[in-house]
């Protein structure tokens, strides 16, 4: 199964949507729900149009879709705030993001996929220590910035949503990790610089070369390098059409969305691209998935690509194209920093897949060249 594992997950459910019909090749009805076990994945898409109870800081909350719902046995009611074990958990990486699914045991389908657990439960122990720690950082978020909402944090990864590290469809990026109020559709002023070091700077340099040459997956690298090429060849390619709630790319092989299965997706535009990143030790290609980290390259929103608004939507282009501007005049000589993330992506030949980088994060954004 191409992209796909599967293992057994203790969550907590954050948020329930109501049932639908599943589409005609499953038949019956399916639910969706937001859940986390706490752990952080760079490869889970940020949530930002829903706020949570309690609050869930970084990229620790995945989609998880119950297929035939009414099929799976003895399967109980989810309710809010309550915890599961889930078995035989599906998870796949959309090109999106890592969402999970769980359905009815192909070969034992009497088997019992979802059992709610109370907090006592001794397999939870690790659960409730992440839980708590978690906690205690969402309340730091609010007593500095007023509101945990759309916060993250590059903190270790290697907790059990990243277990799910086997071969997946195509990379996501960890999203955009500045405030709300840094990336409003109305804002083009460069937010004011820092007078903090970025921590960034504060991590050990590793050469693209070592990277490259190790096993993990998922874990966040600093790296000193210079970007050498970009592809597409220009900014208006890059854009591409991504499911709203998902942020699944658009195919039109499928009316749903391969990402979330919604039967009747919105579809608002995003940007992806590959840079060419060059160090002395080797260059590579790095994939910039989406407007979030883009907008790290800028310091400008880019989320206009998404507003429908005409003027955003070109806006948020002209600072694309200042990205595009800036690596032909000084790719020959700039040095700049960045965090990187080794994931596996889908390969140049039919179902064949590589390691490759994945850009996280920059120290600063990049000077502007276009007035």
């Amino acid at each position: 199964m191409y992209g796909d594992k599967f293992g057994d997950l203790f969550i907590e459910i954050l948020h329930i949507m109501p049932l639908e019909d599943e589409s005609p090749e499953f038949g019956g009805r399916k639910q969706r729900c937001l859940v986390t076990d706490y752990s952080e994945n760079p490869l889970l898409p940020l949530i930002n149009d829903i706020q949570f109870d309690p609050p869930v800081i970084g990229h620790r909350v995945a989609w998880c879709t119950f297929h035939q719902i009414d099929k799976l046995n003895k399967m109980p009611t989810l309710k809010h705030r309550r915890k599961y074990w889930m078995r035989n958990v599906r998870a796949v990486n959309s090109g999106s993001g890592l969402y999970l699914t769980v359905s009815p045991h192909k070969h034992y389908p009497r088997m019992v996929m979802v059992i709610e657990v109370e907090d006592e439960h001794p397999n939870l122990t690790a659960f409730n220590a992440r839980r708590q720690q978690m906690l205690a950082k969402a309340e730091n978020t609010i007593n500095s910035n007023g509101s945990a909402y759309n916060a993250t944090n590059t903190n270790g990864m290697n907790d059990n949503l990243n277990s799910f590290n086997s071969p997946i469809r195509s990379p996501q990026p960890a999203p955009n990790q500045q405030s709300p109020q840094t990336f409003g559709f109305q804002q083009n002023m460069r937010p004011a610089e820092s007078q903090m070091m970025s921590p960034i700077l504060s991590a050990s340099v590793m050469p693209l070369a070592d990277i490259l040459a190790g096993q993990k997956l998922n874990v966040k690298f600093r790296v000193h390098v210079r970007i050498t090429d970009i592809y597409p060849k220009t900014a208006n390619e890059s854009i591409v059409s991504v499911c709203k709630a998902c942020r699944m790319r658009y195919y039109d092989s499928t009316p749903s969305c391969w990402g979330c299965q919604h039967p009747n997706p919105t579809y608002i535009d995003d940007c992806q691209f590959m840079a060419e990143l060059t160090d002395k030790s080797t260059k590579c290609m790095a994939i910039c998935p989406n407007s979030q980290i883009a907008s790290k390259f800028s310091g400008c929103s880019m989320q206009g690509l998404a507003s429908g608004v005409t003027n955003a939507h070109n806006s948020a282009i002209e600072r694309l194209k200042e990205l595009w501007a800036w690596i032909h005049f000084h790719s020959e000589f700039e040095w700049i920093d960045l965090l990187v993330a080794p994931v596996i992506a889908p390969g140049p030949s039919a179902n064949s897949l590589v390691r490759c980088l994945m850009i996280v994060d920059i120290a600063k954004p990049l000077p502007r060249v276009l007035t």
